[in-house]
């Protein structure tokens, strides 16, 4: 069979869509009796082939707080090639305008098309951004967020979710065409057998204490105030240190908050 994704927020720097689509690869290199290709954003047209499967790169236009991502905006390339292609399925994995796309890009070929619903738009986009609304019309703004989301991946043969909360919410919407496939961990990363002390200390923690770590974009729907908040609540126990790794527009934020309210500072790196 041949698969295929489409997505605009794959970047070659990192990322977890990139670590996401990366690991496809990894295993497609493994599975040649498959083939993978992934269609993202680009400044140009263009194709690379690596191992596991092709990057299509697609011409668009800068999106995100620093642009870092480029938005698929040549539509007619991404229906060329499909219909080149010719692949069995399609993914879409962003709830924005990828699922349109990837429906128009589709067209004949008869490929069964698939959402990964991996941002949760409404509640974790949409609400937070409107919290300094009037409550009428924050609440008409995360309706229509919902019926958007409902309507969008209801075109698709079926939606993949990760958990069962994300599964009972699109339900609650009237959306029933998931497919739940809980995320997984990479043993061979993330094992103790790479625990290294001398990093451990240049992040402040003495031997026996718990480091407690958050790698990732700062931005409020990851959840930062709330991280925040967790870390003050667990402010002043014993031998506990807390890294936070990233950046973002929120960084001056969680930097302020963390020299304000935590009596250790936690540590910040980019």
């Amino acid at each position: 069979m041949k698969f295929c994704d489409i997505t605009s927020f794959y970047m070659n720097r990192g990322g977890g869509v990139r670590t996401y689509h990366r690991s496809k690869l990894k295993y497609f290199a493994t599975k040649p009796e498959h083939e993978y290709i992934l269609l993202a954003g680009g400044t140009k047209n263009g194709m690379e082939i690596v191992p596991g499967g092709r990057i299509y790169y697609v011409r668009g236009f800068p999106v995100g707080w620093n642009g870092s991502y480029r938005q698929i905006g040549d539509i007619r390339e991404v229906r060329r090639i499909i219909a080149h292609e010719q692949p069995d399925i399609i993914e879409s994995g962003s709830p924005w305008a990828d699922g349109w796309i990837t429906l128009y890009g589709r067209g004949n070929t008869g490929a069964k098309t698939v959402g990964f619903y991996h941002a949760d738009v409404p509640d974790s986009y949409i609400a937070p951004a409107v919290e300094g609304l009037p409550k009428i019309l924050g609440r008409t703004a995360v309706r229509f967020w919902r019926f958007y989301t409902w309507l969008s991946y209801n075109q698709f043969d079926a939606t993949v979710v990760t958990s069962k909360y994300i599964e009972n919410k699109l339900s609650g919407m009237g959306l029933h065409t998931t497919q739940r496939i809980p995320l997984g961990v990479d043993t061979e990363l993330f094992t103790p057998k790479k625990r290294c002390e001398r990093m451990r200390r240049e992040l402040g923690a003495a031997p026996g204490d718990d480091l407690l770590l958050f790698a990732g974009r700062f931005r409020k729907e990851k959840g930062i105030e709330t991280l925040v908040r967790a870390i003050r609540a667990l402010d002043g126990r014993p031998k506990t240190k807390f890294v936070l790794v990233g950046d973002g527009p929120h960084a001056s934020h969680v930097r302020d908050l963390s020299l304000i309210h935590i009596s250790e500072p936690t540590r910040l790196r980019r």
